[in-house]
This record gives C-alpha cells, sequence and structure tokens, in this order.
C-alpha cells in the first residue's frame, strides 16, 4: 500500500464525495438535524483545514496498491497537538467500495501508522460512529481501543 499525495484535483473530487457522507453519518447518529447537516459538515471542515491541502499538521492521500490502476481508496492524516504528547488521528479512511474485502483497510492502517512513525509521533488515534459495526470490528482486530463513549437515548 502506497500513500501518495493528493492533487488539488484530486482534493476537490474527494471533498465532493466527503461533505454529503459526512453529513449523513452525523445525521444518522442523530447529531445534526438533516436540513443543516450539509452546511454544518462544510463548516466543521473549513475549520479543521482552513487551507485545503496547504493546512498544517494535514496529510491527504490516495491509496494506491500494485496492480490496480486507480487508487483503492483515501486517507486523511492529521497530528493532533492537543494537550500531552502530539499524536496522529486519522479524521478519513475510505477503501471504496469496489476494492473492499480484499484486506486493503488493513494494508491502509498500517501505512497510516508508518507515515505517523516517520512524523514522530508515538500513538495514533481514530473516531468512529457507533452504528459502523463493521469499521469498528476492523479497528479492535487492528489493536484500537475504546477510549471514549458517548451514549443518547431517542425520548
Amino acid at each position: 500500500m502506497r500513500l501518495v499525495p493528493m492533487t488539488e484535483a484530486d482534493y476537490a473530487a474527494y471533498l465532493e464525495r466527503l461533505l454529503p457522507e459526512y453529513a449523513a453519518e452525523h445525521v444518522r447518529a442523530g447529531n445534526w438535524p438533516a436540513e443543516h447537516a450539509e452546511t454544518m459538515a462544510q463548516a466543521q471542515l473549513q475549520a479543521i483545514l482552513p487551507d485545503g491541502l496547504h493546512t498544517p499538521d494535514h496529510y491527504l492521500y490516495l491509496l494506491r496498491v500494485e496492480g490496480e490502476t486507480d487508487p483503492v481508496g483515501q486517507l486523511w492524516l492529521g497530528v493532533m497537538r492537543q494537550g500531552g504528547a502530539p499524536r496522529a488521528f486519522i479524521y478519513d479512511i475510505e477503501i471504496y467500495e469496489r476494492f473492499r474485502r480484499r484486506g486493503y483497510a488493513t494494508q491502509a492502517l498500517q501505512a497510516a501508522e508508518a507515515q505517523a512513525r516517520e512524523l514522530g509521533l508515538s500513538s495514533i488515534a481514530l473516531h468512529v460512529f457507533g452504528h459502523n459495526t463493521g469499521a469498528r470490528a476492523l479497528y479492535e482486530k487492528q489493536g484500537y481501543a475504546v477510549t471514549d463513549v458517548v451514549m443518547a437515548k431517542d425520548l
């Protein structure tokens, strides 16, 4: 698995996919109202990546594997410097649907961890929505542990 830095064109295409998907995940989780979700997603993204691809401490990659002409997915890795030692944070990781169930997600996580080590970081974290049981199982299998749990109940 190779991490290939996104170009501006790659980044624009990535945002077209990311914003509606991220908004929908927050709606599904009950965090945001549907009518405002895309606006909220865009505001949050602008706050995190104010300079897009050129935002310091943020690395956006296409995931490439030998034998495939197209990228198999993408990865957004950042450095979090709040409280304690800096650590890597996986903001987004996705294997495109037609490439799933081939072990690429595991390879992508391993590549993210290697990149974090190259950046001098000694830990890595990520967020996963509670309803995403497949991703949660993958992360647990790769040694990620739950560090925080938010629970809700509809009344």
